[in-house]
């Protein structure tokens, strides 16, 4: 996928739509039936992963701009694990949606766990 394409309801590489349909499973959300349609299942998922990632108001509606896409391929949950705290999840979720946009900022996993200290 080139910059500024998006994976939606107008997408008809079936095989894109099959991990984006996939890709939700594996982070706790429901994406629907497999088979190779982006439809309102699918769109809802995406929208919820959105909104736990921090970055709905950055990236409107239900397609996957490439970096989210990229995201959706991660191990990486959008949601609280463990004894993390809503504080951190929520300056996690802050990055995300602030500086999601620029070109050199990956989205980070918003788990409410606090990143590794430098040894």
């Amino acid at each position: 996928m080139s910059t500024g394409r998006r994976v939606d309801g107008s997408t008809r590489h079936g095989n894109v739509c099959r991990i984006v349909q996939s890709g939700p499973y594996c982070k706790g959300y429901d994406g629907g039936g497999i088979d190779a349609s982006c439809n309102d299942r699918v769109v809802d998922s995406v929208i919820g992963i959105k909104s736990d990632m921090g970055v709905g108001g950055a990236f409107l509606g239900g397609g996957l701009e490439p970096r989210l896409f990229k995201a959706l391929l991660t191990m990486d949950p959008y949601v609280r694990v463990g004894d993390g705290t809503e504080a951190v999840r929520g300056i996690q979720r802050w990055l995300n949606g602030r500086y999601a946009g620029r070109r050199e900022f990956f989205v980070c996993p918003c788990d409410s766990r606090p990143p590794p200290h430098p040894r």
